[in-house]
């Protein structure tokens, strides 16, 4: 299996840009506007399309497989790091902090970052192939 592609989408940064920006308004209207574990648990799962977005900006030849690992990966370390309580120490330095590292663990939110990785995974997938016919 291999990790890249040969040549990207030609517009793939820019659909990841434009998805990015779009992700970002979406998560800030879902945790402002909603309440409850639904709203955390779709903001959660935003977070990671997020972040494989942003990865996706980085690496733009890396196949929607490799991405969701990396984001996965990624978006638990940052998750465990909470349970150390360091994110919520820098959140009261900064409050960049919280939107960037969260402040408190929760095991739930370590699905809702796998389900928003293969989400995204998926539909970068189906974007992708759907570029090449």
């Amino acid at each position: 299996m291999r990790l890249t592609t040969d040549s990207p989408a030609p517009h793939r940064r820019t659909r990841a840009l434009v998805a990015l920006i779009a992700c970002i308004a979406l998560g800030i209207a879902v945790t402002r506007l909603g309440s409850g574990e639904l709203a955390g648990f779709c903001g959660d799962a935003l977070y990671a399309v997020a972040a494989y977005l942003a990865f996706t900006l980085i690496w733009v030849r890396l196949r929607p497989a490799p991405l969701a690992i990396l984001t996965t990966l990624v978006c638990w370390a940052i998750e465990f790091l909470q349970a150390t309580g360091l994110p919520l120490e820098l959140a009261r330095q900064w409050i960049g902090w919280r939107y960037l590292l969260g402040t408190t663990f929760n095991p739930l939110d370590l699905l809702a970052y796998l389900l928003g990785a293969v989400l995204i995974a998926g539909l970068d997938l189906a974007l992708s192939r759907r570029g090449t016919r």
